[in-house]
């Protein structure tokens, strides 16, 4: 039986590299403040490499099916935010494979999370109409033939041909939503964190209001590092497939 092998652009050019240094990993907090960050996958999530992609049992069950991508958003408003509380926010979220350019147009029209209560009042708020996918940075070596792969500004994701986008957009987002800042904003860590620096925790419960003033909360703004988030953004991913397929995700020794 043909086995299941991935690649990318960037493999050649990994495989001549030098071995990756693996970076000291740290409980990160936030900066200056000893609250600990919202996490996407939860404080207990393992981070890899793995080597569950080589065994037999998983290249026996896999056959690629469509493709995916995990991005982390940016924008001028949220940076304010993210300015204000201390703790650095993104939009964690997952598009079509060849759609990262057309959603972030969609962002941009629409102005996700532009808006926040104030006083019981909605009010728009700037800088939420400049989206764009920033650069992820993983900082462990990637896990060999893993369906899931890092790209600059995305994670790009093969799915088994039994797990359909939907399914696995449903077990990414309850996933990501561990790390959630307005579930956060409501906590007893949140609040205090954010009476401590004068911000109405309201400020990070935000929303976006769509044609015929339709409200949506804007529930995927994540506490999310470029570094360490992005290994755990791939570790969730790679978790979900390797649950589906029914194969023990387990961290490789480093």
């Amino acid at each position: 039986m043909p086995k299941t092998e991935f690649s990318s652009p960037i493999d050649g050019a990994r495989n001549n590299a030098p071995p990756m240094r693996t970076l000291p990993r740290f409980e990160r907090q936030s900066r200056h403040y000893p609250t600990a960050w919202p996490k996407i996958g939860g404080a207990g999530l393992q981070t890899g490499p793995t080597n569950v992609f080589l065994s037999e049992e998983f290249r026996d069950r896999f056959k690629p099916g469509e493709k995916r991508r995990a991005y982390a958003g940016a924008c001028p408003g949220l940076a304010v935010v993210s300015h204000s509380i201390a703790l650095p926010n993104y939009k964690i979220s997952t598009c079509g494979f060849d759609r990262l350019q057309q959603r972030f147009f969609e962002l941009n029209r629409d102005g996700y999370a532009a808006w926040r209560y104030v006083n019981g009042v909605l009010v728009r708020q700037d800088g939420f109409n400049a989206w764009f996918p920033t650069h992820l940075y993983p900082t462990v070596r990637p896990s060999p033939n893993s369906p899931v792969v890092a790209d600059a500004r995305s994670i790009l994701i093969t799915l088994p041909d039994s797990l359909s986008a939907k399914m696995f957009d449903e077990k990414f987002d309850a996933l990501t939503r561990l790390g959630a800042i307005d579930a956060w904003s409501m906590t007893e860590d949140g609040r205090q964190h954010c009476a401590a620096l004068g911000v109405d925790s309201d400020e990070l419960r935000r929303h976006t209001v769509y044609p015929g003033w339709v409200t949506s909360p804007a529930w995927e703004l994540c506490g999310f590092s470029t570094y360490s988030g992005a290994d755990r953004l791939i570790a969730i991913c790679e978790q979900i497939l390797a649950d589906h397929i029914g194969v023990a995700w387990t961290p490789a020794l480093r």
